[in-house]
């Protein structure tokens, strides 16, 4: 539909143990040629349908020493879910997604962090999914400034149900 060219590898498993250092080299190549490139990592996902946070915390630790080599590329990135999934229970939740936005000249905000609470708190605020592919593709320069949907006021006690276990305190074994 969209005209992507997959990249195969026998090491781009999409498990745990895919290798995640191959997929970004092959994402690097794959941007000298290409205006867009999506990195597909569903390793968290498994660990925590096996409820297993440990291993989904260590995953996302290793995707995030991965993508370090983007830092400072003058591309726009992008870094989203499609959906959550609780580590204890092995179920998806309708708990919002962390999303995040980084292309040179872009806005800052305060978020020192990425996860559900640093990224309630962050300049985005909470974006439906369509809301955020059209800021990404006008960071990108290919749509006209998205307007700015209101901002959630991230101090006021007012949750909307399926905020609730993020906006509160979760156990501290939930990744």
């Amino acid at each position: 539909l969209l005209g992507f060219t997959p990249i195969l590898d026998s090491a781009f498993t999409g498990l745990l143990e895919t290798d995640l250092d191959a997929k970004v080299v092959a994402a690097r190549k794959a941007l000298e040629t290409n205006d867009v490139v999506w990195l597909h990592a569903k390793g968290s996902d498994i660990a925590a349908h096996d409820c297993r946070p440990e291993a989904k915390r260590d995953y996302l630790e290793r995707l995030d020493a991965a993508l370090a080599s983007f830092v400072g590329a003058d591309l726009v990135i992008g870094v989203a879910a499609d959906h959550t999934t609780d580590s204890n229970t092995g179920c998806h939740t309708s708990d919002p997604v962390p999303v995040l936005l980084h292309h040179v000249g872009g806005r800052r905000d305060d978020a020192t962090s990425f996860g559900e609470r640093a990224c309630m708190r962050g300049g985005l605020g909470r974006l439906r999914s369509s809301e955020f592919l059209r800021v990404l593709l006008s960071a990108a320069g290919w749509l006209p400034p998205a307007p700015r949907p209101p901002v959630e006021d991230a101090s006021s006690d007012e949750v909307q149900p399926d905020e609730a276990r993020t906006r509160e305190d979760p156990s501290p074994d939930r990744a």
